[in-house]
C-alpha cells in the first residue's frame, strides 16, 4: 500500500483481501518499507508474514522479493520442510547478516562512485577558485590605485571648493579699487574746478573793493567853488 506525499513514496506491507479494491481497509499490518534512504528502510514482523503465508496468503512480486531479502521466503521454505524452529531462525539469522554486509558493501562502493563522479567536478571548482583568487589578488593593486585616485580627485575637489570663496571675495575688493582708481579723476578734475572758481570769486570781490574804495574816495573830495567874474 503506497503512501506518502508526490516524489517521497514509502510503502506499508499489509495483508488484504483480495476480493477489495488494493487501498482500501487492510487486514493486519506485516512491516512498511522506504525506498529513499540509503540503505533503505525496510521492517517485516517475521510472525505475522509467516502466518499469513501459512493461510495461504499469495504476495505480489514486490512484496514477495522484500520478503526474500528479510530471509521470510526462506523460513517459509524450511518450515514446509519440517525444520525444527531455532535452526530455521538461526539460518535465517545468518543469512540476514550476509545480506545486510553485502547491502554495506553496495552502499559503499555507490557513494565511492558518485564520490569519484563528483571528483572532476571538486577539481574544477577549485581550479576555478584559484583563478578567481589570482584575479582578485591582480586586480587589488589596480583598486588601490583607483582609490587613490579618487581620493586625490575629492581632495582636489575640495582644495577648489575652498578657493573659489576667496576668489569671489577677491574680486568685489578689486572691483572697488578700481572704481576707485577710476573716479580718482574725476575728483581731480572737481578740485581743478573749485580751485578756478575760488581764484575768480578772490578776484571778483578785490574788483568790488576797489570799486568801492574809489566811490568813497570821490564822494569825500570837496566840490571847488568856481572863481567869479570881476565886475
Amino acid at each position: 500500500m503506497r503512501m506518502g506525499r508526490k516524489g517521497q513514496p514509502f510503502y506499508r506491507i499489509v495483508a488484504v483481501d483480495s476480493r477489495k479494491r488494493r487501498d482500501g481497509a487492510y487486514i493486519d499490518k506485516i512491516g512498511h518499507y522506504n525506498p529513499l534512504k540509503n540503505p533503505s528502510d525496510l521492517v517485516v514482523d517475521d510472525q505475522k508474514a509467516l502466518k499469513w503465508l501459512n493461510r495461504g496468503a499469495i504476495p505480489t512480486d514486490t512484496v514477495r522479493n522484500l520478503l526474500s531479502r528479510r530471509g521470510i521466503m526462506m523460513a517459509f521454505a524450511l518450515q514446509k520442510k519440517g525444520v525444527q524452529e531455532e535452526e530455521l531462525w538461526d539460518q535465517v539469522s545468518r543469512f540476514r547478516l550476509d545480506k545486510e554486509e553485502k547491502l554495506k558493501a553496495i552502499a559503499a562502493e555507490e557513494l565511492a562512485a558518485k564520490a569519484k563522479a563528483k571528483a572532476p567536478e571538486a577539481k574544477v571548482e577549485a581550479e576555478a577558485a584559484e583563478e578567481s583568487a589570482v584575479e582578485e589578488k591582480e586586480e587589488t593593486p589596480e583598486k588601490e590605485e583607483a582609490a587613490e585616485a579618487e581620493t586625490e580627485s575629492v581632495e582636489e575637489t575640495a582644495v577648489e571648493a575652498e578657493k573659489e570663496p576667496e576668489k569671489e571675495a577677491t574680486e568685489p575688493a578689486d572691483k572697488k579699487v578700481e572704481a576707485e582708481v577710476e573716479e580718482s579723476p574725476a575728483d581731480a578734475e572737481v578740485a581743478e574746478v573749485s580751485a578756478e572758481e575760488s581764484v575768480a570769486e578772490e578776484e571778483q570781490e578785490k574788483e568790488i573793493t576797489e570799486e568801492k574804495k574809489a566811490k568813497k574816495s570821490q564822494d569825500s573830495t570837496p566840490e571847488t567853488p568856481e572863481p567869479e567874474g570881476e565886475a
